[in-house]
């Protein structure tokens, strides 16, 4: 070999060494970024009440990820109104791109609040976070074997449950074009309810979706009845682009606007288009859940807004914790209690 060739050998050796080197003091520089990202966010969670316990979280993926292992995580608002206990957490970021992170958190999760302590267990846990200046861009959540058991409730079941949240700023509606407004996606799948027996009804609902859009600044600064207000007070509402519910023998499609009324109840209306509505009525009106008079005036509805078969398109409104049907109200609604 040429003693040029060997030069050129041992300066591409040697560049090949300062890359390694310096992209070996880049990954620790990104953990170490992440590891003060990670603090202050602790830290500032701190400051306003909460308690943030991540035990001793251990870090690998070298070279081409920034992965951290929470071996427990328990977090809990102020003066402990809430608590959330999860197993093993995975958070993972690419060293060159810190502002999207990944999220595996499969196992038994334990929730307090509410007035119960749930047992929250997931088979499968997945999600991504996409950061813009610290902030929340964009968050996707996917979770399967999804088993929800509470001491009041039972056990709530669901084969599958998708989220998604979009903060860009200026999401078109059709009322306006706002810096604060949220787009939300949420599609659960196999969704069991041992109550809705009760009803009459299957004890699985096969789809429920929702695609809207919700208008206004929330802040989460407090307790959840104050955080509501403050946005009812700020015109909050949400725009529903798409409420999808198969429910067998019912099949529902609908939009329109929901909001919070003075004591914090869902108002608001909407078109919607049923299948299997008469059907719906008898079994409801077997298992008691609504009188013969009631449903007679809302098979009376059914029939005078059927566009076709068994399909009808009817107008349908939330007033104080009544659902109605045109001006016929069919079912009294429970009170929801945020606290």
């Amino acid at each position: 070999m040429s003693s040029r060739a060997v030069q050129l050998l041992i300066a591409t050796g040697s560049l090949l060494a300062l890359l390694f080197g310096g992209y070996t003091v880049f990954w620790h520089l990104s953990v170490s970024g992440v590891q003060k990202g990670l603090e202050r966010w602790a830290s500032d969670h701190r400051e306003r009440g909460s308690q943030v316990s991540l035990g001793r979280p251990t870090i690998s993926g070298f070279p081409f990820v920034v992965r951290i292992h929470f071996e427990r995580v328990d977090l809990a608002g102020q003066k402990n109104s809430w608590r959330w206990i999860a197993p093993q957490i995975v958070a993972s970021v690419r060293p060159w791109n810190r502002n999207r992170i990944s999220i595996k958190a499969p196992g038994m999760h334990t929730v307090k609040g509410f007035k119960n302590t749930k047992i929250l267990k997931l088979e499968d846990a997945n999600a991504y976070f996409q950061l813009r200046s610290g902030k929340l861009k964009t968050g996707v959540m996917r979770l399967a074997g999804i088993t929800l058991t509470s001491p009041v409730s039972g056990s709530v079941t669901a084969q599958s449950l998708a989220l998604e949240i979009k903060t860009d700023a200026n999401i078109q509606t059709r009322t306006n074009i706002s810096a604060d407004n949220m787009a939300l996606t949420i599609d659960v799948r196999g969704l069991s309810l041992p109550k809705a027996s009760g009803l009459g009804l299957k004890e699985e609902i096969s789809r429920l979706f929702v695609n809207a859009v919700v208008i206004g600044d929330i802040r989460f600064s407090d307790k959840l009845p104050g955080v509501l207000n403050r946005w009812r007070e700020g015109g909050g509402s949400v725009e529903i682009n798409t409420l999808g519910l198969d429910w067998d023998p019912l099949s529902l499609r609908a939009n329109g606007t929901l909001a919070l009324d003075e004591t914090l109840q869902p108002q608001g209306a909407m078109s919607v288009e049923i299948e299997g509505l008469e059907p719906t009525l008898s079994a409801l009106i077997e298992a008691g859940v609504i009188d013969a008079r009631t449903a007679f005036a809302a098979k009376f509805a059914n029939r005078t807004f059927a566009v076709g078969g068994s399909k009808v398109r009817l107008p349908l409104s939330v007033q104080k914790q009544r659902l109605y049907i045109g001006p016929v109200p069919v079912w009294r609604l429970g009170q929801i209690r945020w606290k």
